[in-house]
């Protein structure tokens, strides 16, 4: 089946096509078969798991990145505050801790703003 194959390919003008054809057609390969044994320098410590230890890892990265998230939107929402406070010509800097209290200053401020300009 190769060799015709071949055969029909160089007829065809593919002649260098078909010995490449050929050449992968007839390679074979050889097959190893390594050893399950312990890897010398491979390994930590003899039956450490490090699952725990993993698990504390992520659970600290998640709450890092969610306190980072929470401190920019509040530091968002506080900047708001203060420049609100001073268009409407409030001097108290003090700002609420939680962004829902926050939100809660802005929106009376906007309308203290907003009924002033009525």
């Amino acid at each position: 089946m190769k060799n015709a194959f071949i055969a029909f390919l160089g007829t065809i003008g593919f002649g260098s096509f078909a010995s490449s054809v050929y050449t992968i057609l007839d390679q074979s390969y050889d097959l190893i078969v390594i050893d399950e044994t312990e890897t010398p320098l491979g390994a930590g410590p003899v039956g450490a798991n490090y699952y725990v230890f993993a698990v504390c890892i992520v659970a600290l990265a998640a709450l890092v990145a969610s306190f980072a998230l929470w401190f920019t939107r509040r530091n968002f929402y506080k900047k708001r505050l203060l420049e609100l406070r001073e268009k409407a010509g409030i001097n108290d800097k003090g700002v609420p801790f939680s962004i829902k209290e926050i939100r809660e200053a802005i929106e009376e401020v906007e309308a203290n703003l907003s009924a002033v300009m009525m």
